[in-house]
């Protein structure tokens, strides 16, 4: 029995070994990240876990990666060059996600960089080990949020792990990718570094500020994984939301009191209502992509406002109704009305959250809030015309 027993567990020592490997994510060109996850980390549930970032030295200033659905509250490491052949590793905290991610001392503290990290073959390569909780990370979790981004530009060549950062390039080639990893298929074989053929975190001379080359990196299977759709959503959800609670619903507003025409009226506010719940239903699925949903202000103000706003077509009817029956405002139609311009001032509102949760440009969310005002002010001057020549 006691050999049927060591033969069992050589087998599943060989299989175990044999099907070990790190879970690979290659967004762009030249640029790669990889994560490793040790058995006693897997069994723990917290513990080392081992990452790897590289990317193409020439036009290159630095990448990075981050455990998170999104750069606010994330844990983000950032490699760039030394500026002697080397690479700095610098742990950041992501924040609120409205300025470029700091350097943070404890998480630079639980950070190891290991051998085989620095310059060679005109690549840069930071290997490191990550002493991750339960709490940050679900490390047998089949699916996990990671982001990560690149800038294109000259090497920044520092030894400062605070050093200040230029933001990753957006616009019409953005160097940004939001993508989940399956890290139940990516169990190294022991609690050691896997990016290298010899040498282990144990024993890696290694430091913080940079390291040499020293060994050559393993093959080791890549796990092709997951890119994150929530930069489409989020784009499709954003822009219906802005346009319907900005534009149109408040032109809808002022079009009745310009032409009286009410079904023109109910037309436009019909046809917003609509697009807000297609919003909306995009907002619920962006926020499911990264766990979002109804833990932040933003979510949870939306999905009141839009429940709300449900009853505010049968207000209008009911409006509409008395106002023909007694050729006159009732205390209905004054609900509907007031009722309408708090969501509208609401979902205003809550699209300024939604901007700053989206991490976007401040020049943006300047744009969103000038529209907004103008468009404010067209319509209060419009009702005070309304209310003047109606001799109220």
């Amino acid at each position: 029995m006691k050999i049927l027993r060591d033969v069992l567990v050589s087998v599943l020592l060989w299989a175990s070994a044999a099907s070990a490997s790190v879970a690979t994510y290659c967004p762009a060109t030249g640029v790669c990240y990889s994560i490793g996850i040790p058995p006693s980390t897997v069994s723990a549930g917290s513990g080392n876990i081992y990452i790897q970032i590289s990317a193409p030295l020439s036009g290159y200033s630095w990448a990075g990666i981050g455990i998170g659905a999104q750069m606010a509250g994330a844990i983000i490491f950032v490699m760039y060059t030394d500026g002697n052949g080397n690479v700095t590793l610098s742990a950041r905290d992501g924040g609120q996600g409205h300025v470029m991610p700091l350097f943070s001392s404890k998480y630079q503290d639980e950070t190891t960089l290991l051998a085989g990290s620095g310059v060679s073959d005109g690549v840069m390569t930071a290997n490191f080990a990550y002493s991750v909780s339960s709490s940050v990370l679900s490390v047998t979790s089949s699916s996990t949020n990671w982001i990560s981004a690149w800038r294109t530009g000259d090497s920044l060549d520092s030894t400062s792990t605070s050093l200040t950062i230029a933001q990753h390039d957006i616009g019409s080639n953005p160097t940004y990718a939001q993508f989940s990893l399956d890290l139940t298929k990516a169990t190294t074989s022991s609690d050691s570094n896997p990016f290298v053929s010899t040498s282990s975190a144990s024993n890696s001379t290694a430091t913080a500020g940079g390291s040499s080359p020293t060994s050559t990196s393993s093959t080791s299977s890549a796990i092709i994984v997951t890119v994150n759709e929530a930069p489409k959503y989020m784009t499709a959800h954003g822009v219906i939301m802005a346009f319907s609670m900005v534009v149109l619903f408040p032109f809808g507003a002022i079009f009745m009191r310009v032409i009286g025409h009410v079904w023109l009226h109910a037309a436009i506010q019909a046809f917003t209502f609509f697009a807000v719940i297609a919003g909306f239903g995009l907002g619920i699925h962006l926020a499911q992509l990264q766990s979002l949903l109804f833990n932040t202000t933003h979510t949870v103000l939306g999905t009141v406002v839009v429940c709300l706003l449900l009853l505010q077509p049968f207000l209008g009817l009911l409006h509409h109704h008395q106002y023909r029956k007694i050729g006159r405002r009732s205390f209905v139609s004054h609900g509907h009305i007031w009722y309408g311009r708090v969501l509208i001032i609401l979902g205003i509102i809550n699209g300024g959250l939604g901007l700053q949760l989206a991490n976007n440009t401040y020049n943006c969310e300047i744009a969103y809030g000038v529209v907004a005002g103008v468009i404010f002010l067209v319509y209060v001057a419009v009702n005070y015309r309304a209310e003047e020549g109606e001799g109220h």
